[in-house]
């Protein structure tokens, strides 16, 4: 769906639609859309600017950052969007951006895709590292072998070469003692 600034000055919008997977590119591979997304929203034109104010939900696969099982994470988010014009604006042109400017977006043209607000507004919400569980062992870091699912085959512990020194360090303390 395209909000156009013409469309909205002859009248608001007002819409709910609903999004299978892959029918929004979210160009992430760190996650993807397992469920359908719905919105309902409404567009509105204010001098220049475009106002879209709605609400989405949606569930979303991602992998956990410890043993990179996927994981479901439902997406639910009221949103309060400004957009304003590019024009005029040319690249590489210093601005100074105020508080009151730090929740503005831009478009270009006529206007905008709902489907690459909503990809925004989806990539904020999603998890930085997110987890299967908070006592997620992870992967082994010799054999790889997730840890979830049981002890690996690992005849040794694997230490990081780069803490050898210290590993020395502490035999010898213990000695000391």
């Amino acid at each position: 769906m395209f909000i156009g600034i013409k469309e909205l000055g002859r009248h608001d919008l007002r819409f709910r639609e609903e999004f299978q997977p892959g029918m929004v590119d979210f160009r992430s591979a760190e996650f993807r859309q397992v469920g359908s997304l719905r919105i309902e929203a409404s567009a509105e034109i204010d001098g220049n600017e475009i106002l879209l104010v709605g609400h989405l939900r949606g569930d979303f696969g991602v992998a956990c950052s410890r043993c990179l099982a996927e994981v479901k994470h439902t997406v639910e988010r009221v949103f309060d969007l400004h957009y304003r014009p590019l024009a005029g604006i040319e690249p590489g042109d210093e601005m100074k951006v105020g508080a009151a400017e730090l929740d503005v977006g831009f478009y270009r043209g006529d206007g905008f895709f709902l489907a690459d607000a909503l990809a925004e507004q989806i990539s904020l919400e999603m998890p930085v590292k997110p987890l299967c569980g908070e006592e997620c062992p992870g992967l082994c870091s010799g054999c790889g072998a997730n840890l979830n699912l049981g002890s690996c085959r690992c005849s040794e512990q694997h230490a990081d070469p780069r803490w050898a020194n210290l590993a020395g360090w502490k035999a010898g303390k213990a000695k000391s003692s």
